[in-house]
């Protein structure tokens, strides 16, 4: 999951940096309130809680 993490937030940050560079600020918040929601989806899946009980 830690790898899963690491690939989400380098996307996330790539794609905020892309949309200051355009100064596109509303997307970049957009973005960063994308990324919490897609983070904890990630964290809370079955498949990790799964694993974690096991």
């Amino acid at each position: 999951m830690r790898a899963a993490l690491t690939d989400l937030h380098e996307t996330y940050i790539y794609q905020v940096n892309q949309a200051v560079a355009a100064d596109r600020e509303d997307l970049a918040e957009e973005l960063a309130a994308a990324y919490t929601d897609d983070a904890l989806s990630l964290i809370m899946s079955p498949e990790d809680t799964q694993r974690a009980s096991a």
